[in-house]
């Protein structure tokens, strides 16, 4: 699992996966064995260049939660989506959605991933640690 397993990370940010997202990522993990490899380079280039990496979302309803969600390509342009919040305050990149379903069976509105990323945002702000896990990527 990655969680316990990896290494130290390279950056000063770290990974962190809320209990949402970690069953989303068993789950994922379950399906998608053969995507973890690209699944980890996401993961580290939003660890490594949190403010830049991955695309901004920009039809985020939620006015606390604007700028801070970025999205990324999990086996390329056609494959799975991660989803992320930046929180600065905590040098963090914290884990919201990943899908199950590439791309073309995907749809942004089917799935509450911002109900997701506001319930993560107010679980950080009220520092509820024992709801995240701590991801570290190996070299």
């Amino acid at each position: 699992m990655i969680g316990e397993r990896w290494g130290k990370l390279s950056s000063e940010y770290r990974f962190l996966a809320h209990e949402i997202f970690w069953q989303q990522y068993t789950e994922f993990l379950d399906k998608h064995e053969d995507s973890l490899q690209s699944l980890r380079a996401q993961i580290e280039g939003a660890v490594n260049d949190p403010l830049n990496f991955g695309k901004p979302l920009t039809n985020v309803q939620n006015s606390k939660l604007r700028g801070r969600i970025r999205r990324y390509h999990v086996h390329g342009r056609s494959g799975f989506r991660l989803i992320c919040l930046i929180d600065s305050a905590n040098k963090a990149v914290v884990g919201v959605f990943l899908s199950s379903k590439v791309r073309s069976a995907f749809d942004y509105d089917e799935v509450p991933w911002e109900d997701y990323a506001i319930q993560i945002y107010d679980d950080l702000v009220n520092k509820r640690w024992k709801k995240f896990k701590k991801f570290a990527i190996a070299d």
